[in-house]
């Protein structure tokens, strides 16, 4: 894989774990870079990606430069107050960004090893270790996964659940899928918002407990995400709410979500924001 790739597949995978944080949280992001910059041939790379892709280089620009944490040729990171640990591959090898990953609980990614693909390195610590178990590092190399959404948790607040449309809120033809595993449209459910991904990523957790989220769109009406299931330690959730009256049609509900469903905090917090255009409310 020459520079340019390697290069445009970090991009992709930057660009896939960012988004995986609400829009309102995604300038707390921060890329952890080398004191002594990037290597001349990361910068000659990214404007080889410009020819292919200029909006993804020009994004990728704009993570990289607003990074203000950093770290030096041993993995120490600048400013961190808690002892730091010496990292190795297995085998013995030392690598500086993965020393850094490992002690600010981060996730890893080199331009120097493109061979690592897997989503967790297990790595050998020297004192003073603080590790417990088998120590790893969650690696930035395949799809996002449970592992990075965990670790992006650490550092960045509201960090979206996982989505599905399990289809019986959908009045649209379900998917063979959908039919196989829930069943068709339910006639006395709400009926789901046509971008209801797009409400997920302006929502905002119900810290009450459990994995639900609200979420206000252009028409001043409140929508709910609730979890279904958990996948690997991670929410899953499904729309399944709106103070939206038309959203019922003339059927008479199995249930009804209103505004006192809705943590005061986390309406005001939702006025504030302001609401989400392109709902596609039916």
């Amino acid at each position: 894989m020459d520079d340019a790739s390697l290069v445009g597949r970090l991009a992709r995978a930057l660009q896939d774990l960012v988004g995986n944080v609400a829009e309102y949280r995604k300038n707390d992001v921060e890329v952890c870079l080398p004191i002594a910059g990037l290597p001349a041939r990361m910068h000659a790379a990214l404007r080889a990606l410009e020819k292919r892709d200029m909006d993804l280089a020009k994004r990728t620009r704009q993570v990289l430069t607003k990074s203000s944490a950093m770290f030096d040729e041993r993995g120490r990171v600048e400013g961190q107050r808690v002892p730091a640990d010496d990292v190795a591959m297995k085998g013995g090898q030392k690598v500086a960004a993965l020393s850094a990953a490992w002690n600010l609980q981060a996730i890893c990614w080199s331009a120097e090893h493109p061979d690592w693909r897997e989503h967790v390195i297990h790595v050998d610590v020297v004192a003073p270790s603080h590790a417990m178990g088998a120590p790893s590092v969650t690696n930035l190399w395949n799809e996002v996964t449970n592992e990075h959404r965990k670790a992006l948790s650490l550092h960045v607040r509201e960090v979206l659940p996982r989505y599905e449309n399990p289809g019986h809120h959908d009045p649209e033809s379900p998917t063979p899928e959908q039919q196989a595993n829930y069943g068709k449209f339910r006639g006395k459910k709400s009926e789901i918002p046509r971008n209801a991904v797009r409400l997920l990523r302006h929502a905002i957790r119900d810290e009450r407990g459990g994995a639900t989220w609200w979420a206000l769109c252009e028409h001043k009406f409140f929508h709910r995400f609730q979890g279904s299931t958990n996948i690997d330690g991670w929410p899953l959730v499904h729309w399944n709410g709106t103070t939206d009256e038309r959203a019922y049609g003339n059927k008479v509900p199995e249930e009804r979500t209103t505004v006192q469903d809705i943590p005061p905090k986390v309406r005001a917090e939702l006025e504030t924001r302001g609401p989400v255009d392109g709902c596609g409310c039916r």
